[in-house]
């Protein structure tokens, strides 16, 4: 099969992609799949989306609009809640057969129950709730619960001087507020499987974003100090 055969068929695979993921995904320069890019282009084989390095490449005619999905939301009550149910409930109105490779269901199955873990053994919130978002083959969770906050959890814990502290710790994938029940690696580890991970607590938000090789974190405050 040639490179442009490949380039066809993983777009295709795709919905939609950029030059730099398909530069990556078959070990070519972004010059030389850039080309090949312009080249499918002209021969009215390929779409383009965007301009310059935010450009994203779909198959022509494949732009027909959709009706998008709802949305899945819903409000737990944390006493008693298994995260296994939660997850099996999300699956099915997922079917993620149909839009995610097999690989991408165990991250998202893996992330989902982690995160869900989080909140019902650490979060001491009364509820929480679980929003599930399909945006072509991107599927996008959050969830959300009204508790004491992660960073705060760890910081009480192990006695650290502030919550910017216990930003650090979580990172070295070791912190856990529950040691007999858990190793400290569920954030850390889903952190870096999705390609965005971004965890709200009180004024501090961490944001992990994974683009091919790079990895960038960034933690700031969410709302301006009071004097």
């Amino acid at each position: 099969m040639d490179t442009r055969q490949e380039i066809l068929g993983l777009i295709r695979e795709l919905g939609k992609t950029s030059g730099a993921r398909l530069a990556a995904a078959l070990g070519l320069s972004r010059q030389a799949v850039h080309r090949h890019l312009a080249r499918l282009v002209e021969e009215g084989k390929l779409e383009t989306e965007g301009r310059t390095r935010g450009a994203e490449y779909r198959l022509a005619g494949s732009s027909i609009p959709r009706r998008p999905r709802p949305p899945f939301r819903r409000i737990y009550t944390i006493a008693g809640l298994q995260e296994d149910a939660v997850v099996a409930e999300v699956l099915l109105w997922l079917n993620p057969k149909k839009i995610l490779s097999a690989a991408a269901q165990r991250i998202f199955t893996y992330a989902l129950s982690e995160m869900l873990n989080n909140a019902i053994e650490h979060s001491h919130s009364h509820s929480c709730r679980v929003e599930v978002r399909l945006a072509a083959r991107e599927v996008r969770a959050a969830i959300r619960d009204q508790g004491i906050g992660a960073f705060h959890s760890i910081a009480s814990r192990l006695r650290l001087r502030d919550e910017n502290d216990a930003v650090g710790e979580l990172l070295k994938g070791k912190a856990t507020t529950a040691p007999e029940r858990h190793s400290g690696e569920g954030i850390f580890f889903t952190s870096k499987a999705c390609d965005m991970f971004v965890l709200r607590s009180h004024r501090i938000e961490l944001t992990v974003s994974a683009g091919g090789r790079e990895m960038a974190v960034s933690v700031r405050k969410r709302f301006a100090e009071r004097r």
